[in-house]
This record gives structure tokens, C-alpha cells and sequence, in this order.
């Protein structure tokens, strides 16, 4: 499995909610390449629940 780099990342200001690293409120999505499937794993964080371990 590779590891795919957003290109993105690099410009100031770019802050989209699902794969920017630096949006601290963001989901922060990785992808990776694995054959022919992108796969993105994604562990949410505690403020995404909307009750006790419901998201």
C-alpha cells in the first residue's frame, strides 16, 4: 500500500473539510493506493459525536 500525497496541501489557504492536514476542524483524510483501489482510513475524533460514542 502507497501512500498518496495531496498536492493541495501546499497552498496557503486551502482548507477543505475532508482532506486538508492543516484544517484543525477537518476530517483530515489520508488515501492510499493499493492495487487498484484508493483506500482512506479515518479514526474520528471525540467532537464528531453527536452523543456517547455515536457519530
Amino acid at each position: 500500500m502507497r501512500k498518496l500525497n495531496n498536492p493541495m496541501n501546499k497552498y496557503e489557504g486551502y482548507q477543505c473539510f475532508g482532506c486538508a492536514s492543516h484544517n484543525e476542524n477537518g476530517l483530515q483524510m489520508q488515501f492510499f493506493e493499493d492495487g487498484d483501489e484508493i483506500l482512506s482510513i479515518w479514526s474520528p475524533k471525540s467532537y464528531f459525536q453527536g452523543w456517547i460514542n455515536v457519530l
